[in-house]
């Protein structure tokens, strides 16, 4: 896991030191519902440059017999903020019930013109984590998150790339692992071989010892270590600037033996 650590920091630092050109801006929802890769929030919103839109979508998890379904809304606010909701419906083998709700906000204070090649951006969520059926329903629990997200664009390899780090904090009612941890996450969105896909195939990776949710069960748990994210995603719409659809398809916790496919679809329209 060590050597997990230090390759994955070595390839974002490599990244964000070898920033030369701005990459076209590209969002999309995660699978939590903020804005950004995978587990990872960006420092951008869902949409800058325009001041209201509405982004929806749904990421579908499984691994073995446990499945989650993601549907999620967001809205973005005058460039700046962002809000949103996401249901997380999961079906395990031994219940269909565990359902939780995440609602999440974001706001890009840096710049407050416009995006520039640096971006900072703080934000949160809120988790209502429900308990399998048939348990104590006393045993349901919230929880929070805060977090600070630095976003840096530049070029790897002649390829535009947007380098992420995060660093936060989670804390709840109870049944919060390890609740002394510093949140920390990075990564970073890649798109690959402009020249043959015209920036519409992007490669995005995340490295956090935080999930998406406080309570992921076998779907690409962090809980006492940190998973290795990634997956391709598809920006169908790259030119518009009304209308927005990106297209998932991930692997969740590549290194370790809790290995999670992933696919996604997340859409949106600018007034």
């Amino acid at each position: 896991m060590k050597r997990t650590i230090v390759t994955c920091a070595a390839v974002c630092a490599c990244l964000a030191w070898s920033a030369a050109a701005i990459a076209t801006p590209f969002s999309s929802q995660s699978i939590g519902g903020t804005t950004g890769l995978i587990s990872t929030p960006t420092a951008q919103v869902a949409w800058d440059g325009n001041d209201f839109a509405v982004d929806g979508g749904v990421h579908y998890l499984k691994n073995g017999d446990t499945v989650s379904t993601t549907p999620k809304a967001t809205v973005c606010l005058f460039k700046r903020f962002e809000a949103g909701i996401t249901y997380d419906m999961q079906d395990t083998k031994n219940s269909s019930e565990n359902n939780d709700l995440l609602a999440h906000a974001k706001f890009r204070f840096f710049p407050w013109n416009g995006v520039g090649k640096s971006n900072l951006a703080i934000g949160g969520n809120y988790q209502f984590i429900k308990v399998p059926a048939g348990a104590d329903k006393s045993e349901d629990y919230r929880c929070w998150q805060g977090y600070v997200a630095a976003t840096y664009s530049g070029e790897f390899f002649s390829m535009p790339a947007e380098t992420t780090l995060v660093f936060g904090k989670t804390w709840g009612d109870k049944q919060i692992v390890d609740s002394d941890n510093i949140d920390f996450s990075m990564g970073f969105d890649l798109q690959l071989l402009p020249s043959i896909f015209q920036g519409y195939l992007h490669w995005i990776s995340d490295f956090a010892n935080y999930s998406y949710s406080a309570n992921t069960w076998n779907l690409a748990n962090s809980t006492h270590r940190a998973c290795f994210n990634t997956g391709a995603r598809l920006a169908v719409l790259k030119d518009s600037n009304r209308f927005k659809l990106n297209i998932d398809v991930l692997y969740l916790d590549v290194l370790d033996s809790n290995r999670c496919f992933g696919m996604g679809v997340s859409g949106g329209i600018a007034f």
